[in-house]
């Protein structure tokens, strides 16, 4: 059975211990063209490189930094675009499939990191998803659609911490989450497949099969996880955040 931690705190409580200072590198997977998660870690203190990867042809194939061009003449803008253009330094962009370690170790190589980590924000679910169901309908590549166990072992060879929001295709949190927020979690019925993790689901719309192999495939990651040696952790202040670092 797969042993869950408690972790003190939320998103930017982790951010803030984890990686600012220790991590010289941030790789996110499965970025697509969401710059909030970025944001979090800038806003948390991180200052060190952060590339963004995802399969989509809209990144470029070389690992690059693309220039925004901003308004400058608006009134009331200045201030808050240079800020976001100080958050956006650093920032990097490239086509690949974040659990190929090819392309990781370039990405490692390319910024001379001795410490970086891994993150994604819904999209480790579906990236880490067996490959017994094509649920893209070919909209992937067979090399890019591996097991959960084949995703953790690539993890492994590259990274010694990883942070996922909203890991799943389902709500999770920590036993201690739940607790807290008992009354506002009342109309809603959650399961406790593994000590410390509650899946939270309204079951409203019946039986989902494609949410019920997400799962499988959830677990599988987080046995496989384990067994290569990481440490798992769930929020005590916020659900649906899933921390993971090698044991030292």
């Amino acid at each position: 059975m797969v042993s869950i931690r408690d972790y003190t705190g939320n998103l930017q409580t982790v951010i803030r211990s984890e990686f600012v200072g220790p991590v010289d590198l941030v790789v996110e997977g499965g970025a697509s063209s969401n710059l909030k998660p970025m944001l979090w870690f800038r806003e948390a203190g991180y200052k060190g490189n952060y590339v963004r990867m995802d399969l989509q042809s809209r990144f470029p194939t070389t690992i690059y930094n693309p220039p925004i061009r901003h308004p400058r003449s608006i009134t009331g803008a200045s201030k808050e675009l240079e800020e976001f253009l100080d958050m956006y330094d650093k920032t990097w962009n490239v086509r690949g499939n974040c659990f190929h370690t090819d392309l990781a170790k370039k990405v490692v190589e390319r910024f001379d990191s001795k410490s970086p980590a891994f993150f994604t924000r819904c999209a480790l679910a579906d990236a880490a998803l067996s490959d017994e169901i094509d649920f893209w309908e070919g909209a992937k590549e067979k090399k890019d659609i591996m097991s959960p166990e084949d995703a953790v072992k690539n993890i492994s060879r590259i990274y010694k911490k990883q942070l996922h929001v909203t890991p799943a295709g389902f709500d999770i949190a920590s036993e201690e989450y739940v607790r807290r927020n008992k009354a506002a979690l009342a109309e809603y019925q959650a399961i406790n497949p593994i000590p410390n993790l509650h899946v939270i689901d309204t079951l409203q719309t019946g039986i989902d099969m494609r949410k019920h192999f997400i799962y499988e495939a959830f677990e599988r990651y987080l046995a496989a996880s384990e067994a290569d040696g990481w440490e798992i952790y769930l929020m005590t202040e916020q659900f649906n955040v899933l921390f993971m670092k090698k044991a030292s």
